[in-house]
């Protein structure tokens, strides 16, 4: 479908002239948003529509939705029949809200709602969960402040088979207990964030398993006796994994690129733990099946991620959900005030999402000055002039 050509205020045409005027100045595009994206007929398969959120919602929801698809359509074939029908479902529909300031509508939304699945295998809640484990580390190792130093840790083990996957990591986690209760290293260590990352490798059809870990020390450690070297990280972790032939571990001191800025330390942990690339095979079934079969029973009832110390210790005091099984909609995103809202909805279908609705939220003084006190206007831009409008409206709707 050919979109309409924007024209000046497409998104309140419905309006009559009295109201019109009123909400004209609150309900503009910005000058950078050169796509009528408050166009009914706005679809994300037309590339003049790919600007601000939209392409937030090509780049990274429609591609990770697709491959959805293809995850249900293999749990499905697995029997795994209430894994399939979630992931079908998951991400269907997906609301934005965007701020209306006098400057116009931010082009950059937050995401309000959506319907995720929240499996582990989704691509779609995997990338939402990366997002989310890294607002919620940066949070907590922004309230650290500079009380402590930050070691960046990669623990590895041999690849092993598509067989061995599932023992290898009872084994890993098990290995990474022990070495967290080594005298020197508690003497050392004041709190950690653990994330495991599981990646394949498609030539030898191997896995390789590692947890990648943020270590808080005090400023005094590189100083002091309780230092602990390379060879001594690599030689404690081959006897708490119980395998002398590993031959690498990597610990450094985790440094800011820009002005103190961890950001970088934190996005190399806040990975996937798994990328669906790594069992997405478009065109061969067969081979997603397997290696989703293999991910699926070796993931099992396993936790992802840990917090542990200083950052536990945070994560409680700073009163945020479980990292894993909390919500992945409203990760680290406060909506500040403005005049008024726009909630956009879309909807997948067919291979892409639609623009569904187009509604608007504010004080509805903006557009009634007789309204009583705290209502709330509730335009829905695509019904009939009978119902444009109405107050008192419930706040709470306003994410």
């Amino acid at each position: 479908m050919t979109p309409k050509s924007p024209h000046p205020s497409p998104n309140i045409s419905r309006i009559s002239d009295k109201k019109r005027a009123a909400t004209t100045a609150i309900v503009t595009t910005p000058k950078e948003a050169s796509c009528s994206y408050l166009d009914q007929d706005y679809n994300t398969q037309i590339t003049t529509c790919q600007v601000s959120t939209e392409k937030e919602i090509i780049e990274i929801f429609q591609p990770k939705r697709k491959n959805a698809e293809l995850l249900a359509e293999s749990f499905s074939r697995l029997s795994l029949n209430s894994r399939a029908f979630r992931s079908l479902n998951c991400g269907t529909v997906i609301k934005f809200t965007h701020a209306i300031t006098d400057q116009g509508i931010d082009p950059h939304g937050h995401l309000a709602e959506a319907n995720f699945c929240r499996d582990r295998l989704c691509p779609q809640c995997s990338a939402r969960r990366s997002l989310k484990i890294f607002a919620q580390v940066s949070k907590i190792m922004t309230h650290m402040g500079n009380s402590y130093e930050y070691l960046f840790l990669t623990l590895t083990v041999p690849n092993c088979s598509p067989e061995e996957l599932d023992s290898t990591l009872t084994r890993l986690f098990k290995a990474f207990d022990r070495i967290m209760k080594r005298r020197n290293v508690k003497r050392a260590v004041h709190g950690f964030f653990r994330a495991l990352e599981v990646t394949r490798n498609d030539q030898t059809d191997t896995y390789h398993p590692h947890f990648h870990v943020v270590l808080a020390v005090h400023p005094s450690y590189f100083h002091k006796s309780d230092y602990i070297t390379q060879a001594e990280w690599l030689q404690m972790w081959r006897d708490s994994y119980g395998d002398q032939s590993i031959t690498q571990v990597d610990i450094r001191k985790a440094k800011a690129k820009v002005d103190g800025d961890l950001g970088s330390v934190v996005a190399e942990i806040a990975k996937y733990t798994v990328k669906d690339t790594d069992y997405i095979f478009p065109g061969d079934p067969d081979k997603t099946d397997r290696v989703i079969s293999i991910l699926a029973g070796a993931l099992k009832s396993r936790r992802l991620v840990q917090y542990g110390g200083i950052f536990k210790a945070l994560h409680k005091q700073l009163n945020l959900d479980d990292p894993e099984d909390g919500d992945l909609i409203h990760i680290d995103e406060d909506l500040h005030p403005a005049l008024a809202y726009v909630i956009f909805t879309y909807g997948w279908s067919v291979g892409a999402y639609k623009l569904t609705s187009r509604k608007i939220l504010g004080d509805a003084k903006l557009i009634d000055p007789n309204a009583p006190d705290g209502s709330v206007m509730n335009i829905d831009l695509d019904a009939p002039i009978n119902q444009i409008y109405k107050y008192p409206f419930d706040p709470k709707v306003i994410k």
